[in-house]
């Protein structure tokens, strides 16, 4: 296996106190942890107090994109751009732990989506596989299969919910790996293990007499509690016939959702704030361009304010709540005062982004 470019504990250690705390008086977004991974195929390492690039990894794949904590979180997963790699890398120690690859010979085995199991052995992989033939392509359906990062070989095909193939799949496990959630348009709860069906949530009937079925999100945040998910929803008005958005708090372990409407349906992200009080997003329209404020206990937006923006942008907020990150596209961070949402400063870094995540402090949990 290549180790290039691997950064030893002790480095980035010594480079974490290099960096220093941020000047008397500066506030600070947090004292979490910055990855981005770039074009020039590394993950950079940014101190979040000091927004300075600590350190690097060095991929062994290329480009990288769509990087996922493990469960512990103390593993990055990730997809490299060409759909055909998933390389994992210790955090701690800063390298590249295995490469995994399902193409051979003519055959291109592309990866649309993975999810790696908490104990870290066994990787959920959507997958779909085209062959060059001699005389045409031949593309096959998508199918899940379980894949053993040890030994390198597929346990087992996931089957699809009523036999019904799609070109995507959201899956989650329980926190201990008994249970393998399937978000279709029910949740669907397997016994990991068996594969039985052990219980199903029909969100698909609507939750209120004269309602429409409500479209939610399973949008996944490192701020948000275990088992819960807050996102927009979207759901049409049968009355007036036209499309209305609100939010919606998921509990999953207890089957309940807590929703509540905004007005019409926009077309704007949504980023949780560390406190679940409140959320932010981004409405992207050339040359009219807004961040939103979510006031999550007073069910209300409280804000919108127009900025001057860019033509693709991603935002996330800072691990304690004082800042937002506008990133995407390019190799600039533009850092928000998120109360006045007046410009901080412009943090350059030295390669365009391909992914972003902030990593609190109180993110990282003990074996």
């Amino acid at each position: 296996m290549n180790w290039r470019g691997a950064i030893p504990t002790v480095a980035l250690a010594l480079a974490t106190v290099a960096a220093g705390a941020p000047a008397h008086g500066q506030l600070s977004g947090g004292d979490g942890t910055i990855y981005m991974a770039g074009y020039d195929e590394a993950i950079h390492i940014i101190d979040e107090a000091t927004l300075t690039e600590v350190g690097r990894i060095e991929t062994t794949t290329g480009i990288l994109r769509d990087i996922q904590l493990s469960a512990d979180r103390r593993r990055f997963y990730a997809r490299s751009v060409d759909f055909e790699h998933i390389e994992i890398f210790d955090i701690e120690a800063g390298v590249s732990i295995g490469t995994h690859t399902f193409s051979e010979g003519d055959s291109k085995v592309r990866i649309w989506s993975f999810e790696p199991h908490p104990d870290d052995r066994y990787l959920l992989v959507l997958t779909s596989t085209d062959t060059k033939l001699v005389d045409r392509w031949q593309i096959d359906e998508p199918i899940i299969r379980q894949y053993d990062t040890q030994t390198r070989e597929f346990v087992r095909e996931i089957p699809w919910p009523d036999g019904e193939v799609r070109e995507n799949a959201n899956l989650m496990f329980s926190p201990d790996g008994a249970l393998l959630y399937f978000f279709v348009d029910d949740i669907l709860v397997y016994d990991f293990e068996t594969l039985e069906e052990v219980d199903r949530w029909e969100i698909s009937t609507p939750f209120e007499t004269g309602m429409n079925r409500l479209n939610l999100g399973f949008n996944r945040s490192l701020y948000e509690e275990p088992g819960f998910f807050t996102g927009l929803f979207r759901t049409t008005d049968p009355v007036n016939d036209r499309s209305m958005m609100g939010v919606a708090r998921i509990n999953l372990p207890e089957k309940s959702v807590d929703f509540y409407t905004l007005g019409p349906s926009v077309g704007v992200s949504f980023a949780l704030a560390p406190d679940r009080r409140r959320a932010y997003g981004l409405r992207q329209q050339i040359g009219d361009y807004e961040v939103w404020t979510f006031d999550l206990e007073g069910r209300r937006v409280a804000s919108r304010r127009s900025f001057p923006g860019r033509p693709r942008m991603s935002l996330e907020a800072s691990s304690n709540g004082r800042f937002l990150y506008i990133y995407n596209a390019g190799n600039t961070i533009d850092v928000y005062d998120a109360e006045s949402f007046d410009l901080v400063r412009t943090v350059e870094l030295d390669a365009d982004m391909t992914d972003f995540v902030v990593v609190p402090a109180a993110a990282v949990r003990n074996p």
